[in-house]
């Protein structure tokens, strides 16, 4: 069996380490985009939203995501059941990984996408993770707003320093911008609370986008045969 996920890091293509605020104070980045997760730990827990794979859930492929936010940059953590993904995508001629952010900034859930959640967001970030050969790159997603008409063509396309990530072995790390997301959407800019999720998938042997996990996964309601629901975040001020 390949073993997908035990590839070195991609370094970010976006530098977070250091920055001035407008009022001049020093900025240091808690999370350095780099596939080395040991300053996930350095955080202060009870400031991490955690979202594990639910028992009963229809996918084994992601077994945990975190979310962190600052006044800079979104964070998200997620951990892959390495095995799993790798018989997936072993028979696969393209091994790259599609990935989706979606975040919810106005507070309500009536409008945004509801095909497949029950409640909605109006916002998506798209990219991947893994390139072809199933080697980790630097996630580089294009920005979504959904409308009456659906997602569109992008508001902001990618190698606009919108997102960066990096992982290893069977970890993988992304800091999406605030200020790059708050600029391509100005009318609905990211709050101090605000709701998020991801969604992953793999292409299968025609090529197509297939489900491969939603985080989080709890069951909201049985009866509407729905899996997931949106994240809500708090930002570290």
């Amino acid at each position: 069996m390949k073993k997908i996920l035990t590839l070195l890091a991609v370094a970010a293509m976006v530098a977070v380490a250091c920055d001035k605020d407008n009022n001049g104070s020093s900025y240091k980045a808690p999370i350095s985009i780099d596939g080395d997760f040991a300053d996930w730990a350095a955080l202060d827990a009870s400031k991490v939203v955690v979202a594990k794979n639910a028992e009963g859930s229809p996918w084994e492929a992601v077994k945990e995501i975190r979310v962190y936010a600052d006044k800079k940059f979104v964070y998200y953590y997620m951990k892959f059941d390495s095995e799993v993904l790798a018989d997936m995508q072993e028979n696969s001629a393209d091994k790259s990984l599609p990935l989706r952010l979606n975040i919810n900034t106005d507070g309500e859930f009536e409008s945004g996408y509801h095909n497949y959640f029950i409640e909605g967001y109006d916002m998506m970030t798209e990219g991947h993770i893994t390139d072809e050969e199933g080697n980790y790159v630097s996630y580089d997603g294009e920005l979504y707003l959904r409308t009456e008409d659906g997602w569109g063509d992008p508001v902001l396309a990618s190698g606009n320093n919108l997102t960066s990530g990096a992982g290893k072995d069977n970890e993988y790390e992304i800091a999406l911008s605030r200020e790059v997301f708050d600029g391509a959407i100005s009318s609905s800019p990211i709050g101090n609370t605000f709701q998020t999720s991801i969604r992953f998938y793999y292409l299968d042997d025609a090529g197509k986008w297939t489900e491969l996990s939603n985080m989080p996964n709890l069951s909201i309601d049985e009866s509407e045969n729905g899996w997931g629901h949106l994240l809500e975040i708090t930002t570290n001020k």
